[in-house]
């Protein structure tokens, strides 16, 4: 019998061999897991049990098996069209075979390894449409351009054209608007409010209704979830074809996250994210962790948000320089809004994270960048008078504000900006 012939005899056993067990003992084992009631290992697959049926784990067996079978079919084939190359490259020399052997060895290990990684992320996002934890997956979608990885739907669940929750502005401006745009993440967003009562609709509503001599646009580009390297794509690549005047720039302190390999963005990036090799991108993450990981010794945060200042400073100084950097090639002001954070425990008048805020002040002011500190807004106020809190949920969210929230910090920046125009006109 021909090698080939064996190793199609082989796999074609195991499969069918696999098959049978799977249509023997698959779901009895699946129910057995599911009711806690068979061996500990198989007890732990199965995870989230008061939130799925028992057919949802089972629909995932199935499907695991017909990847499985696909990936030894796939196999098979490789290994019986190895064999002649094979044969060739020992009549050459061993030194070929042992190169051979090691691209075939790298092969059959990333293979496999692949489409677990691709099954987990599918299981992954099957559990967060489940849990419906995040309703952002209603209106926002895969992005093409991996840089942004993930944006508003357009003309979906209260976006606009454009994919931003807003009212419909054209790209043109009509004479006498005087246009004011709001980029930034979730807190400008107005997650959880009405997106009436954001800051930038009030204060487009407050300008427009004491200031008669012009009309004012002020347009939300915003997103749940984005990093300033994601916020930083929206103003080199769309900020600028509204015409604006000037740029309201909401920075929240964990802005400096990456949208992929952290988790400030209630997972949107990794769900969203399709990397080209799930395995290279494995082990990318955990480079990347390891080498957080490591400058992270030097660090005395006591926060996700001061650890992430602490560890990348450097790209921290490097994009906000890069905003003032574009706002003077476009001689339009960038006004830097820094958002304090809410820490548990804490008041404003003792807040920890007050020396960051100087330093990022200071950046921003030395990066040619019109720096505004909220602190002075926020402190004004006690924590469960601004903060938005779910009366539902015992999770202390740290960076949200309520209406009333975003109503003082429209007041507080309506005052700053007359202040500032009286003074540059």
């Amino acid at each position: 019998m021909k090698l080939s012939d064996k190793i199609i005899y082989i796999f074609g056993i195991l499969l069918i061999l696999g098959w049978v067990l799977y249509f023997l003992l698959g779901n009895f084992l699946v129910q057995m897991a599911y009711d806690g009631k068979a061996r500990a290992l198989l007890n732990r697959i199965i995870e989230g049990q008061s939130v799925h049926p028992p057919e949802f784990y089972k629909a995932l067996v199935l499907r695991f098996m017909i990847k499985t079978s696909v990936v030894a079919f796939g196999l098979c084939i490789f290994l019986i069209i190895s064999l002649p190359i094979f044969r060739y490259l020992y009549k050459n020399g061993l030194k070929w075979i042992n190169i051979w052997l090691v691209i075939c060895s790298v092969i059959v290990t990333l293979v496999p390894i692949e489409l677990l990684l691709r099954h987990r992320h599918a299981i992954f996002k099957r559990e967060l449409i489940l849990k419906n934890e995040n309703d952002s997956l209603e209106y926002i979608s895969l992005c093409p351009d991996k840089k942004l990885v993930y944006r508003g739907i357009p003309n979906k669940c209260g976006n606009n054209s454009h994919g931003y929750r807003d009212y419909g502005y054209s790209y043109t401006k009509a004479p006498g608007t005087y246009r004011i745009l709001v980029i930034g993440d979730s807190i400008a967003f107005g997650e959880h409010i009405n997106f009436e009562l954001t800051f930038s609709k009030v204060l487009e509503k407050k300008l427009n209704t004491s200031v008669e001599s012009k009309n004012f646009e002020v347009i939300l580009l915003a997103q749940t979830g984005y990093s300033t390297s994601q916020e930083l794509w929206i103003m080199r690549n769309e900020a600028f074809l509204y015409h604006p005047d000037a740029i309201l720039w909401s920075y929240c302190l964990n802005d400096p996250a990456d949208p992929i390999f952290h988790n400030a963005n209630g997972e949107l990036g990794k769900y969203f994210y399709n990397p080209t090799s799930y395995a290279f991108d494995f082990i990318r993450k955990r480079i990347f962790l390891l080498l957080e990981k490591k400058k992270a010794r030097k660090c005395q945060a006591q926060s996700f948000d001061s650890l992430m200042h602490c560890v990348y400073w450097d790209q921290v100084e490097k994009n906000i320089k890069e905003i003032g950097k574009i706002s003077q090639q476009n001689k339009i002001p960038v006004f830097f809004l820094i958002h304090p954070d809410f820490v548990e425990g804490e008041k404003f008048s003792e807040y920890s994270l007050s020396n960051l805020h100087k330093r990022l002040f200071t950046l921003a002011s030395s990066s040619d960048l019109i720096p505004i500190d909220l602190l002075d807004c926020y402190k004004k106020y006690k924590y469960e008078e601004i903060r938005f809190q779910d009366p539902s949920s015992p999770w202390f969210d740290c960076w949200h504000l309520n209406a009333q929230g975003h109503l003082a910090v429209a007041n507080y920046l309506y005052e700053l900006l007359q202040k500032y125009w009286r003074e540059n006109d």
